[in-house]
């Protein structure tokens, strides 16, 4: 038996205590996680940009785990961990 998820990654500012979550990376989660009308994770556009970033380094190990869905958004994919998203070297 499995589980469904919807959600969000962000890259940003938050600030927690015992009773409240707030800041940028928070907000932009909470708004990507309503977009995702489908259970997955999607990245932001914070987080695509830093995950754009981080496979731009030649160093950078390459983890198949993205895909990106019919309305172009990317999604930690894994169910079928294959190359299906990889940003351009440009």
């Amino acid at each position: 038996m499995g589980f469904l998820v919807r959600g969000a990654i962000a890259v940003g500012n938050v600030h927690r205590t015992d009773s409240n979550i707030l800041g940028t990376g928070y907000q932009e989660a909470v708004k990507g996680e309503k977009a995702a009308c489908n259970p997955q994770i999607v990245l932001t556009d914070s987080a695509k940009q830093e995950l754009d970033r981080l496979i731009s380094d030649p160093n950078c190990p390459r983890y198949a785990i993205f895909a990106q869905n019919e309305l172009g958004q990317i999604l930690l994919d894994s169910i079928y961990p294959y190359a299906d998203y990889m940003p351009s070297r440009s």
